[in-house]
């Protein structure tokens, strides 16, 4: 994964989790980045029925993760918890079968402090997953 924070532009993250998860039925791929540098993650959670296409990405909280909910959510840790405000996500390739995705994103995001940090020209491949 690659992005540029706050106009600053990171790649040294490694995907530490990534999966395949079943939640009250509904399948997804969790996915997780940390940070080389320092103490940071940004986690994906994308519900396998969404297919390829662009895609609003919503906060990790209700109604959005619910049970069978269809949208694509995430979170930003760093010092605090930090949650989409606006932003998108573009799977330009999702194959389950073959365990592959790739992905580019913009966000915005604000912990409860009300602290923002932009992530802008992100990309996302994975060349395989698991199953949790």
């Amino acid at each position: 994964m690659s992005c540029t924070i706050g106009g600053v532009r990171t790649t040294n993250w490694e995907t530490t989790e990534w999966g395949s998860n079943t939640n009250c039925g509904s399948a997804r791929l969790d996915v997780e980045f940390h940070s080389m540098a320092d103490f940071r993650a940004l986690w994906f959670y994308i519900p396998f029925s969404v297919g390829t296409g662009t895609y609003p990405v919503y906060t990790y909280a209700a109604p959005y993760n619910s049970c069978g909910a269809n949208y694509i959510t995430a979170k930003y840790e760093l010092d605090s918890t930090y949650f989409p405000t606006s932003g998108t996500i573009t799977i330009t390739s999702l194959d389950v079968a073959q365990r592959k995705m790739e992905a580019s994103f913009n966000l915005n995001v604000e912990d409860s402090r009300g602290e923002r940090i932009q992530f802008a020209n992100g990309s996302v491949k994975l060349n395989t997953w698991r199953d949790k």
